[in-house]
């Protein structure tokens, strides 16, 4: 093909791969946006993830996590250690972005690819949602999460802090605004906010990956995810661990 058809013309074609669907996805969510039509943007985005729930394979998801999930991890592990030492050195912008972005990985590579990936669909189709989720200018946006944690019974808004309150409600309501502001505008921000950042970014880390893990049969943390499924304190199938950061940049 000489040239990309338009995409109006792609809404009316089919059947699609997965990732000309992803591309589709994206479009139509560029021109939602670029035409400020935030509410169909949503609910076009919404009605696949519905679709992907409703597809999803649980061993495919499993399977992705046993491939990938151990380097995931340790790269949100690393990210939550180095932002400790940033608050201790007093460097609270950084200390806070780095967290936040502890967070994002743990969203995209450890709660959004596998649903996707269980779902057979494409890298593109993570990309576009973990933007929305993370990125998103609106509550609706950040509400997808939600819903895809809900696919595999993980009530995403229960996950406590130390004081009992919402990770997820304290990282959207107050850590990644605070963020953006620092990466933006160079507000400054507190050791309470750079604080909470970290304390978040922990608790959404084991909040969400210890019951996915029960969930599967695996038993992280106490053994890694490419252990794969354990019985009787036996794993039963293993899998050969590999970095998804390297996967996609080769």
């Amino acid at each position: 093909m000489d040239d990309e058809p338009p995409f109006h013309s792609l809404m009316y074609l089919g059947p699609f791969s997965a990732e000309e669907e992803a591309l589709r996805a994206a479009r139509r969510w560029e021109k939602a946006a670029f035409d400020f039509d935030l509410d169909v943007s949503y609910e076009y985005l919404a009605e696949q993830v519905r679709q992907a729930i409703e597809d999803r394979s649980a061993q495919s998801a499993r399977t992705y996590l046993g491939i990938y999930g151990d380097a995931a991890t340790e790269r949100v592990r690393s990210a939550i250690a180095e932002a400790e030492d940033l608050i201790r050195s007093g460097h609270l912008g950084s200390a806070t972005s780095l967290a936040a972005t502890a967070v994002e990985v743990t969203v995209r590579e450890l709660v959004i690819r596998p649903l996707v990936q269980g779902a057979f669909l494409s890298d593109q189709w993570a990309e576009v949602l973990s933007d929305r989720v993370i990125g998103g200018r609106s509550a609706d946006d950040r509400g997808l999460l939600v819903l895809m944690a809900k696919a595999w019974d993980l009530d995403l808004e229960k996950v406590p802090l130390r004081d009992g309150g919402s990770a997820w409600g304290a990282f959207t309501g107050s850590v990644l605004p605070a963020r953006n502001m620092f990466v933006h505008r160079g507000d400054p921000i507190d050791e309470q906010v750079a604080t909470r950042a970290v304390e978040c970014a922990t608790a959404l880390l084991n909040g969400l990956m210890v019951p996915l893990a029960k969930r599967f049969g695996a038993d992280w943390p106490a053994r890694p995810w490419h252990h794969g499924q354990v019985v009787d304190g036996f794993a039963i199938r293993t899998f050969e661990p590999q970095d998804p950061f390297v996967r996609r940049t080769t």
